[in-house]
């Protein structure tokens, strides 16, 4: 368990007074909640300025409209899915493919894909199209990704034999309220990375928030005996992290990791991580 992980000193070692920032964290922890059969998702922009509102809904994955597709509304989304890089990340989806990070997160850019009234995905085109490459020529996957949607369908107030009802069965999020913005403005802003603009309160909660999603990846964290993050006990962790993260890039060079950002990053983050358990444990208390 994460909390009694942090009860080891040299847990602890990693979080000294003056290894942390000065800066203070608020926290909002967004829950699914249920609306009569619906459950409702609540989900941030990722510059975490606008709280966007909708529910969840299996659907027919043909019956999706994706920015590749001529039917698309072009001024939704200005992103060339055709072009080398935008396949190459597809490819990367399609081969590395996690059913979980398929369905909820508290951010746009990520999770499920989230479709207008018209089933246009405003966010999500990318995995959109991985899953109809997994469905036309990897049959396994395909059944990986259909197994995960029938065993965790409640969770999302779904029927699981609706998963078996349909031919390629896909989770989605319908979107009724674009928290302020336009179909537009929502698409723009949820098709733009999330660290890009973001302050270091910011990323951390961001990245606190995909800790969070992979409760796992906390029994990987093993810092040095004198709180050092970059250990070769802790390579694990480092590789997860950046990859749920999505910060390799800024995290590695060719020389290997770079030890002040990641050490800074990791800390904040598994910090607020801990800070938002105890805030959890102690509403729960009251």
């Amino acid at each position: 368990m994460l909390h009694a992980h942090a009860a080891d000193p040299k847990f602890l070692g990693a979080f000294k007074s003056d290894r942390l920032p000065a800066w203070l964290w608020h926290f909002h922890v967004t829950k699914p909640c249920k609306s009569g059969s619906l459950i409702l998702f609540e989900a941030f922009t990722p510059s975490g300025s606008e709280l966007i509102k909708g529910h969840y809904e299996l659907i027919e994955l043909d019956s999706v409209v994706t920015s590749s597709d001529e039917a698309f509304d072009g001024t939704l989304q200005l992103r060339n899915r055709a072009r080398v890089a935008s396949q190459q990340q597809i490819h990367k989806m399609c081969v590395n493919l996690r059913p979980a990070l398929l369905t909820d997160s508290r951010t746009t850019d990520l999770g499920s894909p989230l479709l207008d009234n018209i089933n246009q995905v405003l966010s999500g085109n990318g995995r959109t199209s991985a899953l109809r490459h997994i469905y036309r020529s990897d049959p396994k996957k395909a059944s990986e990704y259909k197994r995960y949607l029938y065993d965790h369908a409640h969770e999302f107030g779904l029927d699981p034999e609706q998963v078996k009802k349909l031919k390629q069965p896909m989770l989605v999020r319908r979107v009724i309220d674009y928290g302020g913005l336009s179909e537009i403005e929502f698409a723009r802003v949820s098709n733009t990375h999330q660290i890009l603009g973001m302050g270091e309160a910011e990323i951390a909660m961001a990245d606190a928030r995909m800790l969070n999603q992979h409760p796992k990846l906390m029994n990987q964290f093993h810092p040095g005996d004198d709180g050092e993050i970059i250990t070769s006990k802790n390579m694990n962790f480092l590789h997860e992290f950046a990859e749920v993260t999505k910060s390799l890039a800024e995290l590695q060079s060719h020389n290997g990791w770079n030890k002040t950002i990641t050490s800074q990053r990791v800390r904040n983050a598994v910090f607020v991580m801990l800070a938002w358990i105890s805030t959890r444990k102690s509403s729960t208390k009251s």
